[in-house]
């Protein structure tokens, strides 16, 4: 998963700083078992689609009237056409860049993961790392949606871990393995 991450997305985007920006409802058994993913459209031409039959991402457009211009340094908020969607709760749709925009200096401000409770539109933070001001058109592809399976355990409160031995990583953190 992280040389998917690091082919698309900056290392500062991979440390995971998550938003809500999509909608996710809770499902029906029978959307759990067919593993159907729905989407509740502003507009269909906008339906996320996957460019090959070997895709892992599905291409998340535009859905805007007009163009939006975003010039060095600048972050706007571009609408996918998605008011709401629908999931398994064993998937967590993830948000991220689009590799051929990146290479191009426009990235997802952020990664964004979707819990399969929320119910708002999907909006796509856009942030422009170049030196030169880029044009979304309407229609673009400017991100993927990719999903990832997921288990939620259960979480316990255990004072007695704190006592374990000291393993070889210990209390060092971030860095603490080195670059190579």
């Amino acid at each position: 998963m992280s040389s998917l991450l690091s082919s698309c997305c900056s290392p500062i985007l991979f440390c995971f700083s998550f938003l809500f920006l999509f909608s996710g409802q809770a499902v029906s058994a029978d959307l759990q078992e067919s593993g159907e993913i729905r989407f509740s459209m502003s507009d269909n031409t906008c339906l996320p689609s996957y460019a090959t039959n070997g895709s892992a991402g599905a291409d998340l457009r535009a859905c805007i009237r007009e163009s939006v211009v975003i010039k060095p340094g600048e972050r706007k908020v571009i609408d996918t056409g998605i008011e709401s969607m629908q999931f398994p709760a064993n998937l967590m749709p993830a948000v991220l860049s689009r590799a051929g925009l990146g290479m191009e200096g426009i990235q997802v401000d952020f990664i964004s993961r979707v819990d399969p409770d929320y119910t708002g539109p999907l909006l796509i933070p856009l942030k422009n790392t170049s030196d030169s001001a880029f044009t979304v058109k309407p229609g673009m592809r400017i991100a993927q949606l990719i999903f990832f399976n997921v288990e939620r355990p259960q979480l316990v409160n255990d004072p007695e871990i704190k006592n374990r031995k000291a393993e070889s990583r210990g209390q060092s953190g971030r860095g603490s393995t080195g670059l190579n």
